[in-house]
């Protein structure tokens, strides 16, 4: 089976892919983001964004049979080779949670750096990797003492991470570059010993430059909140009229709801508007 995450409808979807379909679909916690299956495949974790919570899914049985804490806006997951520990990043809160998978209970919570996305633990489970999007860097968590050892520079914007069979080296891509790059890090240094580009933003891919377009007309260099434009609903209108925020843009229609991103917190939290559409951050 296959366990798809659907933020919008805060469920996931169950895959059979012996033949493609969907068998089962699951509620769960707000805005689920990172899926990760136990070793022994019994359950499946999602980390719930908007609820700030860990929904514990039963795999034979189809439900959620507890829900756990994180911290702030929890997205990437990992856990340990033996299941005994689940690692959450939470990308608003800039912390990694480490959670008894037996109890549920938090053992842990590491600072990390800025805007932490996904986390990757080492083969042996010795340590973790979390890529920092806003800090363009990999911290290297010592699972041993559950803390950060060290911060290596990668390429711009750091997004997915994933260790060599063997554990030797690990693999990081970074989407703010052009052409889009993959990281090869020396894990035993903890060093980037190579960089190989990808074509196109690593893990965007959407038009000619890799970059979305929004229907301000400006590309994510020019937004005067970030660097970046965070959002996936980056087409959607803002009847509100708060996109007005965007400094030094001449919009040529209303401007969409990826400008009214700020200081990487929920808009939607103290917006105020009645119009019924979403204010909802990506990355």
């Amino acid at each position: 089976m296959a366990y798809v995450a659907n933020e919008k409808s805060d469920e996931v979807s169950v895959i059979d892919t012996t033949t493609n379909t969907v068998v089962r679909t699951i509620a769960v916690g707000k805005r689920p983001r990172g899926v990760v299956i136990s070793p022994d495949r019994r359950f499946v974790y999602t980390a719930n964004g908007n609820s700030d919570d860990i929904s514990v899914i039963d795999a034979e049985a189809g439900k959620v049979l507890e829900t756990w804490p994180a911290g702030v806006d929890p997205e990437g997951l990992s856990l340990s080779p033996d299941g005994a520990r689940l690692y959450a990043v939470n990308e608003n809160g800039g912390t990694v949670t480490v959670l008894n998978t037996k109890t549920g209970t938090i053992v842990a919570t590491i600072e990390v750096q800025v805007e932490p996305e996904t986390i990757a633990v080492s083969p042996d489970g010795k340590i973790a990797y979390v890529s920092n999007e806003t800090s363009n860097t990999i911290s290297v968590i010592d699972t041993a003492v559950l803390k950060v050892t060290a911060n290596i520079p990668v390429a711009k914007n750091p997004r997915g991470i994933a260790f060599s069979p063997d554990g030797r080296y690990a693999y990081v891509t970074s989407e703010q570059v052009e052409p889009g790059v993959l990281s090869v890090i020396d894990v035993a240094r903890h060093k980037v010993i190579k960089s190989i580009p990808v074509g196109g933003a690593a893990g965007w891919g959407r038009g000619d430059t890799g970059w979305p377009k929004a229907l301000c007309g400006a590309r994510p260099e020019q937004c005067g909140l970030r660097d970046r434009c965070p959002y996936d609903d980056h087409y959607e209108t803002d009847p509100c009229g708060a996109a007005g925020l965007v400094s030094g843009l001449q919009p040529r229609r209303t401007p969409p709801v990826c400008c009214l991103w700020s200081q990487r917190r929920r808009i939607g939290d103290r917006c105020g508007c009645r119009e019924g559409h979403r204010h909802r951050p990506g990355g």
